[in-house]
């Protein structure tokens, strides 16, 4: 899929040197793996929030 976006000039420059002449390669890779991290960031909060729960603790307290 195309997309137009407007970049701040300084944004491009830092681009420009690291994307080794391949833009859209390089924005995907840098979004790919933010998500990744926001996902790994996310399961954590609910395995935290697991964790504390009483309800979840009782009901899966014998497993393993």
């Amino acid at each position: 899929m195309k997309v137009t976006i407007i970049l701040e000039e300084d944004i491009l420059q830092f681009v420009d040197c690291h994307a080794q002449a391949n833009r859209s390669a390089y924005i995907n890779t840098l979004l790919a793996e933010h998500r990744r991290q926001i996902s790994a960031a996310e399961m954590v909060t609910a395995l935290k929030q697991d964790a504390e729960d009483p309800a979840y603790q009782a009901e899966n307290c014998c497993l393993g």
